[in-house]
């Protein structure tokens, strides 16, 4: 298509075009539609496909001519923005639309990606600093394995007739009210609460007020609620639990042994150690590597600076906040309530997710450019890497991976994942880190 393509303004991304295109390009179009209609126009005195031009013309040649002005229109913008090497975010507008000197003329504007003009000063031997590793001692392991032996845990009632005391699991019935009108505070009552007692998982000062007491026993429990409590109408104020003891349990841990340690994949206790340290160091590893990536992208941010379109951001805000209501059985009012327990505000979430957007998109943005600028590529054979070690890790086959990752559309994201991964790791072989 001969076209004429001026920019008249470009600025924060939006970009103004002025569009010239040949009037007979119009005419071309209408006259093939109503070639087309031709075929099948029910015209009274004329067989179908024999309509004269002038007739067709004159009942149909208004509609021809928007629909093929429509036409156009696509096809110009289309070309438009190829011409300039745009890539736009956002449904163009189209304005001004007019035939001026055998020209149909109209104005374009749209949100476009920004276009990055990276240089090696920028990306290359960036300072880093090295990440520190933090060891795995013995006492790790053990407190590891203890860990995962009190997940195994029982509970058994304590026989010996005495009273409640730190590190025991006790039943309560308790009730709460305001010291200040002896009002019953909503959500403050429950029937056999099981409370570690020295946890203090509840509120401060309760548990050492019931350690002491024994089954049956009753008592007057007086706190005062944080001044950092979730719920803005408590904070600070003192109010009083009237409190029933109803058992005292002990908990009861598996021994660790070599059977234990075998039930479970080991070969023995000694195995297991062995493996759980690596694991650990393997986690420790990737927590100083994940330190690394992000002192990275810090860098970058400070050293590239980017206009993003508004749009964009947007819509990755929007994005940000489904998925974080989808890890809410009670979707967004259930996330409400935690960010209220959680001292936050909606606005303090929106303006949280809108950071969050921006460095994502910036991020992806750059290494996006670096890609381009460097030659980085994804070829087949890391998807096949990549394919075979989730079916390792999920224990089935490469051909199952790969059919259900067809079948969810997912492996382009396979493919864009893999070659931010590799961007990433060139710039890190390629920084100054010291």
């Amino acid at each position: 298509m001969n076209i004429t393509v001026e920019v008249e303004k470009s600025e924060n991304c939006v970009v103004d075009l002025a569009v010239g295109v040949p009037a007979e390009e119009l005419d071309r179009r209408k006259d093939a539609i109503l070639d087309k209609w031709r075929e099948r126009a029910n015209v009274p005195g004329f067989r179908k496909g024999h309509v004269p031009k002038a007739i067709l013309e004159r009942q149909f040649g208004q509609q021809a001519a928007a629909e093929g002005l429509d036409d156009l229109l696509k096809e110009a913008v289309r070309a438009a923005f190829e011409k300039q090497e745009l890539h736009p975010v956002d449904t163009p507008k189209v304005t001004d639309l007019k035939t001026d000197n055998g020209q149909i003329r109209f104005k374009l504007s749209v949100e476009v990606r920004p276009v990055l003009r990276l240089t090696d000063d920028l990306i290359l031997k960036i300072p880093l600093p090295k990440p520190a590793q933090t060891p795995v001692t013995d006492e790790d392991v053990t407190a590891a394995m203890t860990n995962e032996l009190k997940t195994e845990s029982t509970f058994v009632p304590v026989l010996d007739p005495r009273p409640s005391q730190r590190g025991d699991f006790v039943a309560v019935d308790y009730e709460g009210f305001l010291k200040e009108n002896d009002q019953p505070i909503e959500g403050a009552k429950a029937d056999g609460a099981m409370i570690e007692l020295g946890a203090m998982k509840f509120l401060p000062g309760f548990d050492d007020q019931v350690a002491g007491m024994s089954p049956g026993d009753k008592r007057r429990v007086e706190i005062a609620f944080p001044a950092d409590f979730y719920d803005d109408g408590l904070q600070g104020k003192a109010a009083y639990f009237h409190v029933t003891l109803k058992t005292i349990k002990k908990r009861q841990m598996p021994e660790a042994t070599d059977d234990w340690a075998k039930e479970r994949g080991y070969e023995s206790l000694a195995d297991a150690r062995t493996k759980i340290r690596a694991e650990m160091e393997r986690g420790a590893a990737e927590l100083a590597q994940e330190e690394t990536r992000r002192a990275l992208f810090e860098a970058l941010d400070a050293r590239i600076q980017i206009e993003l379109p508004g749009v964009m951001v947007a819509r990755q805000v929007d994005e940000l906040g489904r998925n974080l209501e989808r890890r809410y059985k009670g979707g967004r009012k259930e996330l409400l309530e935690q960010l209220q327990k959680e001292g936050k505000s909606e606005t303090d979430l929106e303006a949280e997710l809108f950071q969050r957007a921006r460095r994502q998109i910036k991020n992806s943005l750059i290494l996006d450019a670096v890609s381009k600028l460097k030659n980085i590529q994804v070829d087949d054979s890391d998807i096949e890497t990549k394919i075979a070690k989730m079916a390792d890790e999920y224990r089935t086959t490469p051909d199952v991976i790969r059919a259900e990752l067809g079948k969810q559309d997912k492996l382009d994201d396979i493919r864009y994942t893999l070659l931010d991964e590799k961007v990433v790791q060139f710039l890190l072989d390629h920084a100054d880190i010291r």
